[in-house]
């Protein structure tokens, strides 16, 4: 091996670096000829053309190869990618990665090569109590409406247990009528699953279910409750010690808000059309007559905020401010932060900055849809996981992985989920924010899981289309459920926190927005799939201190099975699947001796104890469409 990125041998740490932390790299050339002037050559991200080279220390020469080291540490933070040179005969050679893998491989030229890369970072202050917690999202208009809020004759009621409104006058105007009371009145129900924390869909009033174009940022939506009974909710949450984030929209307000006051609903001297207004420097206005405007994707019911407003960055960050009245008044954990990517890398850095002075340690989880390490938006890098902006994100990665994985299989698809967990989990993402990203398979913007599994694809289908096949036959539900089980099984002892969206741990289907935003659907509850995902759950929260903090590894995926690890101390957590038909041996996962550069371990079959399994698996063989989970001790 010439140089392995992911191998402790080669690059010690392994994955992303503090800064002024020692940095030890080692490469071995295989060579019996003259080689000199070897480096490192590290180049900053977005800025190709800056160079820094170190020279390396040849070490060893013999066996047919050399070996050379380099021990560095970075002051600053920064995204660098990496290669190696040397001279050999006159002419310099090239260490690059080879393909997708992490291994180095040797070449004449730099030319389409791809190098390693290298996050020099440093550690918010992330609330350490969200390690290792267990995940809920709930899309509050449809989860469930105990009766205690009299419906706005304004709004328009959804049918019960019809599909979601979804023609262009209608989409997001039909309300199933959801509460926060309702919520608070199921927490034992969600608590039965072992969830120990809550993300919650905006709350604030809207004039749509989904609540994206807020028309009032401190006041709970009337069809909800009030602000009263979101604090009765917060703290009934906190009672039984789980934590509340709720989504932040700081990026967009509703064209029928009190800000903006378009349709002049509010009679509140919103902007548009009124160049008196007090917030008439909070929007992009485009003309003099503050009637053409900048807004979210074009979408001219979601005006865009002009942070360049001095008035803006007040309400919102104020000493009575939005963050301020959410956090100290209503008492929420944390934020699950609307699109970050149309921020400027000063509001993040502001909002963290605030957040940090008010709870001391932070809970932020980015909407960000692309590996975060690298992001960049408008041009600029967003400095997400240098100790400035996130603690963490929603792994959109990682979800796109494992549905496509577990549907498709094949070696294409296995590498990528190889490659995606290595990035992800060891190569790119510093550990704080690896252990408290946020796993999930289905949310409010994606179809669900169930349906991405076992349904016909999306692909470029209408709306109508997606409304006439949103349903899936009783043959594709069945093997659905197989799937979507596994899938599951397979993201639940993954680093981070794996978040079950409302209604996947029943089954309920759904294509894209708004079809995954359909109620709740609590009189056609699927008794075994409840019972898998409480045992799911309540496996997990036994080995809570545990998974919090483990290191990960892959030890193999292929077209029928994945296996990985997560080891601590003297134990490892083994997690195989078999995502086919048919029963697979795995017996030879216990005749690996060497799964980590760390320890050398070989244990026997039968001192492997078995947590969990789907099916009729055991510590030898997978059922079709089963699983294991086994604890193992380390031999050192």
């Amino acid at each position: 091996m010439i140089y392995n990125s992911l191998d402790s041998m080669s690059k010690y740490p392994t994955g992303p670096i503090h800064v002024d932390e020692d940095l030890y790299l080692r490469i071995r050339i295989p060579s019996n000829s003259n080689i000199y002037n070897v480096c490192a050559v590290f180049r900053e991200h977005g800025n190709w053309e800056k160079r820094l080279v170190y020279p390396m220390k040849i070490n060893h020469i013999g066996y047919g190869y050399i070996d050379c080291e380099l021990r560095l540490k970075f002051s600053h933070v920064n995204i660098l990618w990496y290669y190696f040179t040397y001279e050999q005969n006159g002419g310099v050679q090239y260490i690059v990665r080879e393909g997708d893998s992490f291994e180095g491989t040797i070449r004449n030229s730099l030319y389409g090569a791809k190098c390693w890369q290298l996050t020099v970072y440093v550690p918010m202050k992330i609330n350490p109590e969200v390690y290792g917690r267990t995940m809920i999202q709930i899309f509050p208009d449809a989860y469930y409406n105990d009766g205690s809020v009299e419906f706005p004759k304004d709004r328009r009621k959804r049918r019960k247990g019809a599909q979601p409104s979804y023609t262009n006058d209608r989409i997001g105007k039909d309300f199933v009528g959801g509460t926060l009371n309702g919520i608070r009145k199921k927490l034992k129900y969600i608590r039965s699953f072992y969830f120990t924390m809550m993300y919650m869909n905006p709350v604030w009033e809207a004039d749509t279910n989904h609540r994206y174009n807020a028309a009032n940022l401190l006041k709970v939506d009337p069809v909800l409750g009030t602000n009263e009974d979101l604090k009765k909710l917060t703290r009934a949450m906190h009672a039984t010690r789980m934590l509340f984030i709720i989504d932040a929209v700081f990026n967009h307000v509703g064209a029928n808000s009190i800000y903006f006051d378009k349709e002049g609903k509010y009679h509140s001297g919103g902007a548009y059309g009124n160049l008196e207004s007090i917030y008439s420097d909070w929007f992009h206005f485009l003309d003099e007559a503050h009637t053409q405007y900048l807004s979210w994707w074009g979408d001219t019911s979601i005006p865009k905020l002009n942070y360049a407003s001095e008035s803006l960055v007040e309400f919102i960050f104020g000493d009575d401010g939005v963050v301020r009245s959410w956090l100290e008044e209503l008492e929420i954990d944390g934020f699950r932060l609307d699109v970050p990517d149309e921020l400027e890398n000063r509001i993040l850095e502001m909002n963290a900055d605030l957040m940090l002075e008010i709870l001391k340690v932070l809970i932020i989880i980015g909407e960000v849809w692309e590996d975060a390490s690298t992001k960049e938006s408008y041009g600029h890098r967003m400095e997400y996981f240098l100790g400035k902006e996130l603690t963490s994100v929603m792994n959109y990665p990682t979800k796109n992985a494992v549905l496509a994985y577990i549907r498709y299989g094949g070696s294409h698809w296995s590498q990528v989920l190889i490659q995606n967990l290595n990035e992800i989990f060891i190569e790119n993402y510093p550990k704080e924010i690896r252990n408290g990203i946020m796993n999930f398979l289905s949310s409010h913007d994606t179809v669900r899981a169930i349906t991405k599994l076992a349904g016909p694809e999306v692909n470029d289908n209408s709306r109508q289309w997606q409304s006439e096949h949103n349903r899936l036959t009783k043959d594709e539900r069945k093997l659905g459920k197989k799937l979507l089980q596994i899938a599951y099984f397979l993201i639940y002892f993954l680093p981070g926190i794996p978040c079950v969206f409302y209604g996947d741990e029943t089954g309920l289907e759904g294509y894209a927005d708004p079809f995954c935003r359909a109620e709740y659907p609590w009189d056609r509850l699927d008794k075994k799939l409840l019972k898998f995902f409480r045992k799911l759950g309540k496996v997990r929260d036994s080995l809570r201190d545990f998974v919090a903090d483990a290191e990960f590894k892959v030890i193999e995926i292929t077209d029928s099975v994945c296996a990985y690890v997560r080891y601590k101390d003297d134990k490892e957590l083994w997690v195989i699947l078999n995502r086919t038909s048919e029963r697979v041996d795995i017996k030879k996962y216990f005749e690996i001796t060497t799964i980590s550069d760390e320890f050398v371990t070989k244990t026997e079959i039968e001192e492997a104890e078995l947590l969990m399994k789907i099916g009729k698996s055991s510590q030898t063989s997978l059922d079709a469409y089963g699983a294991v989970l086994l604890m193992k001790q380390r031999r050192m």
